[in-house]
């Protein structure tokens, strides 16, 4: 059973974080951010295999962003990983995101928020052809653009099911159909009532190899409250 990277589920295998941008990899309209770039993972260094460390420029086009979420153009992300269990059937991580303006010196925004999101994923595999993620986490607000201090900002948690679409065809045995549920508690304007929003986020993903995929998701948002209309995203990901 593939390890899908799923939209906005932070994962429980040891995975490359989407959206990293490289100085030899720019994109059209997004600023170049010269800054210090660094992507390691288990399969291409000599360190611990469940140890995995990266850093660069976030490019907010790779994921499904929602109003509010932390980084984007002109910011640096770092992002680590640490494997609490790697066997054949059962993965479980914890990660711990950090992201915070470029500065002008590198090309990126003089000034925002810097925010911190552990986050502790687990994926299961539970037959052949079922597969099961999880995860919750949480931002805190380090610093805001006025240089002061909020311990917490919101808790976000989500549950998905994989499997093939139509098993035993040849090339479409990589062919994925995801379900996922993801919830959102945060705190109103005025910071004393918790906002609960869920979405649902069916979605396909076509999984060529470790090197190669297309995902695509609809996100439907549901529930009393609703913080942002539906969204949707198609994403390529290859990497040499």
């Amino acid at each position: 059973m593939p390890h899908l990277r799923l939209f906005r589920f932070a994962p429980g295998f040891l995975s490359d974080p989407l959206g990293l941008q490289q100085d030899e990899c720019e994109l059209p309209g997004v600023p170049r951010m010269p800054g210090p770039d660094l992507t390691s993972t288990p399969e291409s260094n000599d360190g611990p295999d469940w140890l995995q460390f990266g850093m660069g420029a976030d490019n907010p086009f790779f994921d499904l962003r929602r109003p509010g979420d932390p980084g984007g153009i002109g910011y640096y992300r770092v992002n680590t990983q640490v494997a609490l269990i790697d066997s054949p059937k059962t993965c479980c991580s914890i990660g711990m995101q950090t992201v915070m303006p470029g500065g002008i010196q590198f090309a990126g925004v003089p000034n925002g928020p810097t925010v911190f999101s552990p986050s502790l994923g687990v994926f299961h595999t539970l037959n052949d052809r079922l597969g099961l993620q999880s995860f919750v986490s949480k931002n805190f607000l380090l610093t805001n653009t006025n240089g002061g201090s909020v311990l917490q900002k919101n808790v976000q948690c989500g549950l998905a099911l994989q499997r093939p679409l139509l098993a035993g065809q040849d090339g479409l045995n990589h062919l994925f159909f995801c379900m996922g549920a993801l919830g959102n508690v945060s705190q109103d304007r005025d910071g004393f009532k918790l906002q609960p929003n869920c979405d649902l986020l069916p979605g396909l993903q076509w999984h060529v190899n470790e090197n190669w995929w297309l995902s695509s998701a609809v996100l439907v948002p549901m529930g009393p409250v609703r913080s942002a209309p539906g969204q949707w995203q198609l994403t390529c990901s290859l990497r040499f």
